[in-house]
């Protein structure tokens, strides 16, 4: 059982709890609130099973007198590599604050992300004849596997099914006999829609959640999109320092989510408070 932390914290009328009960009336000095985040950074450490998101009452006027580097160390989703721990998520919460409830959600959100995008390529085991897999750049064998690069194009999944189509006619000919061989080729009647589904997760926009249809597979296992709409670019990247795979996501830049408020209140009325409160959204870097 790990150790319990308990840190109500709101950060300028100042009441903060911590076991054995201290409890101080007064603005405290970021020393203070530094040796708290080392605490929950060392807490955080021994979790191998992904990012730790904190959360602790506070509002954006409780922060304002703190230093940007503080404010931005207490207000992060855990994703930006200019703070102490990269995998540490500590987001302010408040009945006040409409926004307390999207930040928790893009935590999330970036959490199931990372854990999606470290898995990308995909692989799979099937059975697959070397026609159906001609001119189809977005598939390649690897082993016995075979590893999704993409989602497959118009023409590309036309031309897979038509082969298929043709494979599944000549064996019907064959008879009893070729039985097996024909159930097989059957179950690929819907691959190429059960290859299009795996990569909805990563090409829905982590911004503004338009749907795209463009993956740039890149060298070394890593992707890149861009969102048509927003303009916001994020994908899988190797560190060159380390060798370590990372996701990342990158606004374009915030004159985007200005223009983006003329026209959908609703979507960019969220992502122009990302701007106002100084979310970072830009990359989980390992090293």
């Amino acid at each position: 059982m790990g150790k319990k932390l308990s840190y109500p914290i709101f950060f300028q009328s100042f009441c903060l709890e911590s076991p054995p009960c201290q409890v101080f009336r007064r603005p405290v000095a970021p020393s203070v609130i530094n040796s708290i985040l080392d605490e929950f950074i060392t807490a955080g450490s021994v979790n191998h099973n992904g990012s730790v998101i904190i959360l602790y009452p506070g509002t954006e006027d409780e922060r304002r007198n703190l230093s940007k580097p503080l404010q931005q160390q207490i207000n992060s989703l855990g994703n930006d590599y200019s703070t102490k721990d990269k995998t540490l998520a500590i987001l302010p919460v408040s009945p006040l604050d409409i926004l307390s409830v999207e930040r928790i959600a893009r935590a999330v959100q970036w959490w199931l992300y990372t854990e999606y995008c470290q898995i990308y390529p995909f692989t799979i085991q099937a059975k697959i004849p070397d026609l159906l897999l001609e001119q189809n750049s977005w598939i390649v064998k690897e082993g016995r596997n075979y590893k999704l690069l993409r989602s497959p194009r118009s023409e590309e999944q036309d031309t897979f099914n038509k082969h298929l189509s043709n494979l599944i006619t000549e064996t019907e000919s064959r008879g009893a006999k070729a039985k097996a061989e024909l159930s097989e080729l059957q179950n690929l009647n819907n691959f190429v829609n059960e290859v299009k589904d795996k990569f909805k997760p990563l090409l829905t926009c982590p911004t503004c959640h338009k749907k795209n249809n463009k993956l740039q597979n890149l060298d070394r296992q890593c992707f890149r999109c861009v969102c048509d709409g927003c303009k916001t670019e994020w994908g899988k990247r190797i560190c060159v320092k380390c060798s370590v795979y990372y996701p990342y996501m990158q606004l374009s830049d915030f004159n985007t989510l200005d223009r983006l408020n003329e026209q959908a209140v609703g979507l960019s009325g969220r992502l122009v408070a990302y701007k106002a409160d100084r979310i970072s959204l830009i990359a989980l870097k390992p090293c």
